[in-house]
C-alpha cells in the first residue's frame, strides 16, 4: 500500500513539474515575443503558459496586457477587411480575436473586443454568406453537388442560422444518390434501383418521392415464378406430384427479396380462369401473375427396395476358467476357443431421382436456362444374429467343427473383436425406399431452388 501510494506521488509531483517547466518555457517565449511586438503571437504563448499552470501569475499578467493590445490589433484587421470588401478575410480573422478572448476568459483574464468590431464582422458575415449561397447554388444547377456540399458547410459553419442552409445541404448530399437510384430505374435495374432508393430512404426520410419509387422498383424486381407439373417418363405421377410440391416450399423457403413461388394451393381460381381463357387468346400466366415458368421432366426414377443378405460365418467362443496347481496351490487363468457359426445379416434399400428442368419467361417462352437435379439415396446397415453370449464372441474361421487344423485362426485384435460384438447389439432398421424418395425430392427441390436464386433477369 505504501509503495502505491508513493508510485501515484512520484507521477503526481513529476506531472507539476511538467507543468511547471512547460509553464516557464512559455512564459519566457512570451516575454520575448512581447518585447518585440509580437503581441498575437505573445498573447498565444501566455495562453499555453497559464495552461500549463493557472497559478503562474506573471503569464496572467502578461495575457492580460499583450491579450488586450493583441485583441485590439485583430480587431483593427476585421474592420479594415470589412471596409476593403473582403468579408471572407474579416469573417475568418473575427473568429480568431473570439476564440483569443474565449480561452483567455476560461483561464480567468478577460479581454474585450471593440463593438464597432463586432458590427463589422456582422456586416461581413452577412455578405460572405450571401456569396456561398450564390456559388452553392450555381453548383447545384450544375449537378456538381460535392462541390456544393464543401460550400454549404462552409456556410453552415460560419451562419449556422442561414435561412434555407440545411435545406441546401441535404439537397446537396441526397439528390445525387435520387439522381443514381433514378436512373437505375430508368434502365430497368430494379433490383439495384430498389437497393438504391431504399439507402436514400434511410438517410434522407421523405425525399421526394424516393419511397414510392422504392415500392415500385420492388414490385417491378420481383420475380415471380409458377412451377408447372413435372412430366415423367415412367409410372410415377404421384411422385412428380410430391416433387413439385417441395420445388415450391424450397422456393418458397428460400426467403429471397425478389424471386417469389406462386403457390398453387391458393390460386384454384386464377387457374380456373386460366382454364377457361385458354380459348380467348389470353396469356394465362399473367392471369396467375408469373413472370417465370419452371417446367421439368422426371428422366430416372430408380427404386430399390428394401431387403436383407444372410451370410453364416464362422467363429469362437472365448471361454475363461480358473485352475489350481495342487502342489503349488497357484491360480491359473485357462483360455479356450468354442468353435460356432453366427448370421451377418445386410439391410439395403436405395432410390435413384434425376430431373431435367428449364426456365422459361412466361411471356414468351424465351429459355432463360436449363439444368439437371440429380440425387441417389441408399440406406446400408449390417447386424449379427448370434443365440449365444455375444460378449464372448470372437472373429476366426475353422475348417471342422470336430479337427483342429493348422489352417484354423482366431482374431486376437481388439478393434476387429469390438466391431464383431457392436454388430450384434445394432438397432435393425433402415429408412424405406419411400423415405428415401423422400428425401431424393427434398435434395432436388433444393438445388432447383437455389439455382433458381441465382437467376437475376437483370
Amino acid at each position: 500500500m505504501k509503495t502505491t501510494l508513493k508510485h501515484i506521488a512520484s507521477i503526481a509531483i513529476a506531472a507539476l513539474m511538467l507543468g511547471g517547466c512547460t509553464s516557464s518555457q512559455y512564459l519566457k517565449k512570451g516575454t520575448e515575443l512581447e518585447a518585440a511586438g509580437m503581441y498575437e503571437q505573445a498573447a498565444n504563448a501566455y495562453i499555453v503558459s497559464l495552461s500549463a499552470n493557472r497559478n503562474n501569475t506573471q503569464s496572467m499578467i502578461g495575457l492580460k496586457n499583450t491579450g488586450q493590445r493583441a485583441i485590439d490589433e485583430m480587431s483593427a484587421q476585421v474592420v479594415n477587411a470589412s471596409r476593403q470588401r473582403d468579408d471572407r478575410g474579416a469573417v475568418y480573422r473575427y473568429h480568431e480575436v473570439d476564440q483569443m478572448a474565449s480561452k483567455a476568459s476560461k483561464l480567468g483574464v478577460s479581454l474585450q473586443i471593440p463593438a464597432s468590431t463586432k458590427v463589422a464582422y456582422e456586416e461581413s458575415k452577412r455578405n460572405y454568406s450571401e456569396q456561398l449561397n450564390t456559388q452553392a447554388q450555381k453548383m447545384l444547377e450544375a449537378n456538381k453537388f460535392s462541390q456544393a456540399e464543401t460550400i454549404l458547410k462552409e456556410l453552415r459553419s460560419i451562419n449556422p442560422a442561414y435561412a434555407g442552409v440545411d435545406d441546401m445541404l441535404i439537397y446537396s448530399r441526397a439528390e445525387p444518390l435520387y439522381q443514381s437510384a433514378l436512373a437505375l430505374y430508368d434502365r430497368g435495374k430494379y433490383r439495384q434501383a430498389y437497393s438504391a432508393f431504399n439507402s436514400l430512404n434511410k438517410s434522407f426520410p421523405d425525399y421526394k418521392d424516393a419511397l414510392s419509387l422504392r415500392d415500385e422498383a420492388f414490385q417491378r424486381a420481383q420475380f415471380t415464378v409458377w412451377v408447372e407439373p413435372f412430366a415423367c417418363q415412367y409410372d410415377a405421377s404421384a411422385y412428380a406430384a410430391a416433387l413439385r410440391e417441395h420445388t415450391v416450399a424450397a422456393i418458397a423457403g428460400l426467403n429471397h427479396a425478389f424471386i417469389k413461388a406462386i403457390d398453387p394451393q391458393t390460386t384454384s381460381q386464377n387457374i380456373q380462369q386460366r382454364m377457361r381463357s385458354q380459348q380467348s387468346g389470353v396469356n394465362v400466366n399473367q392471369l396467375i401473375g408469373a413472370k417465370g415458368l419452371v417446367q421439368g421432366t422426371i428422366t430416372d426414377f430408380m427404386i430399390e427396395p428394401e431387403h436383407t443378405t444372410r451370410e453364416m460365418r464362422k467363429g469362437y467362443l472365448r471361454h475363461e476358467h480358473k485352475k489350481r496347481d495342487k502342489a503349488t496351490g497357484q491360480e491359473t487363468t485357462i483360455v479356450e476357443y468354442e468353435k460356432v457359426t453366427y448370421e451377418v445379416c445386410t439391410m439395403s434399400a436405395g432410390a435413384i431421382v434425376t430431373l431435367k428442368y428449364q426456365l422459361v419467361a412466361a411471356d414468351n417462352g424465351t429459355l432463360l436456362f436449363n439444368d439437371v437435379a440429380h440425387a441417389e439415396r441408399r440406406a446400408v446397415l449390417s447386424y449379427v444374429n448370434f443365440k449365444g453370449d455375444h460378449k464372448k464372441l470372437v472373429p476366426g474361421h475353422w475348417i471342422s467343427a470336430t479337427r483342429d487344423s493348422d489352417k484354423d485362426y482366431i482374431s486376437t485384435d481388439s478393434k476387429e473383436i469390438r466391431a464383431l460384438q457392436r454388430l450384434c447389439t445394432e438397432k435393425r432398421g433402415i429408412p424405406t425406399a419411400n423415405a428415401l424418395l423422400e428425401e431424393a425430392a427434398v435434395e432436388i427441390a433444393s438445388r432447383v431452388a437455389h439455382r433458381i436464386s441465382l437467376y437475376n433477369p437483370e
